[in-house]
């Protein structure tokens, strides 16, 4: 912010229309933060609220909560139109060859670009989604876009893989492994391009049917992640019954594990259970060099967090659009 103090910024902020929430934080008299918000809101900016310094971390952690929350007014027709008119976009987080260096893939995460311009993070509408609107077109057009987005990677000399999230209620649906196939094939995308993620939490709704529907799922070429390894109480036993050939550490024990004597053992142990299971294993939430360097010191495969790089739209556009009708 060059030139501007905290008050000039707001006014520039409100005079390019910013449509995001907007969070004070300042070491200023309560009086002066007060007066600061009414300038805000004068300038017509959406103010989330208002902290002063030193904060308090709960109170900062539920007004970023809050700012998550999904819009009250979200209803069915929303959601049918946002898919049918393509209002959702993906944007790819790297996932990084830890001995190598080099670029090993790349998750695909939802984004909703509402008609007011605000952009929603997944959190703010998959919950919606999955109560009232069938995730199948939803998540079809994700693997659709994604798969196309792989496709332009690959035209252009960058040949990685590139992860889809699936929805727990999908991971039962016997139709999913023709699906998915037939939707890589309109993209002219192999399986083995693609890794279909899915949490703990999503194998064990129908663990009798998940695991027939993921073996077909592996059959047919695709790469299974398991997501969130770790925080779920039968992380183990879905490890040995279902076909994963990824499993993913929860960013919880990634987080602490430079500081916490525990949460290293935890993932050393894990490094060593995937590679004796044969899988490869990636860590998720990695934010800073001495985590990385830790991580490749115990021999994890792959990294991924904001120290590889944040979630971005792709730099070489893919034509594929995320809307479906299917």
């Amino acid at each position: 912010m060059p030139g501007y103090d905290g008050i000039e910024l707001l006014s520039v902020l409100g005079k390019r229309g910013l449509k995001s929430q907007v969070l004070l934080i300042s070491g200023m008299d309560p009086r002066t933060l007060l007066a600061a918000e009414r300038i805000a809101t004068g300038h017509g900016l959406r103010i989330l609220g208002a902290v002063p310094k030193p904060f308090n971390m709960q109170a900062l952690r539920e007004l970023l909560t809050k700012a998550m929350e999904p819009p009250h007014d979200i209803t069915e027709e929303e959601l049918e139109i946002a898919i049918a008119e393509g209002q959702f976009f993906l944007e790819y987080q790297p996932k990084v060859n830890l001995r190598s260096g080099k670029i090993a893939g790349a998750e695909a995460l939802a984004r909703w670009q509402r008609p007011d311009h605000s952009v929603l993070p997944p959190m703010a509408f998959i919950p919606k989604i999955e109560a009232s609107y069938p995730m199948k077109p939803f998540t079809v057009g994700n693997l659709r876009a994604a798969a196309g987005q792989r496709r332009t990677w690959a035209e252009a000399g960058h040949d990685v893989k590139v992860a889809v999230n699936i929805s727990a209620g999908m991971v039962a649906d016997a139709t999913m492994p023709d699906k998915f196939t037939a939707t890589a094939g309109e993209a002219k995308v192999t399986p083995d391009k693609i890794v279909l993620e899915i949490t703990e939490t999503g194998v064990m709704a129908d663990a009798k049917r998940s695991i027939e529907v993921l073996t077909r799922v592996r059959v047919k070429g695709f790469d299974l992640s398991m997501g969130d390894f770790g925080t779920g109480y039968s992380s183990m036993q879905q490890l040995h019954r279902m076909p994963f050939n990824e499993l993913k550490i929860d960013r919880s024990f990634v987080a602490e594990m430079i500081t916490a004597r525990e949460a290293q053992a935890i993932m050393r142990s894990i490094i060593d259970l995937g590679h004796n299971m044969a899988l490869v294993v990636c860590a998720e939430g990695v934010e800073d060099k001495d985590t990385h360097q830790a991580l490749l010191s115990l021999g994890c495969d792959l990294s991924q967090g904001f120290y590889c790089g944040r979630p971005m739209r792709a730099q070489i556009p893919s034509s594929a659009w995320l809307h479906t009708t299917n």
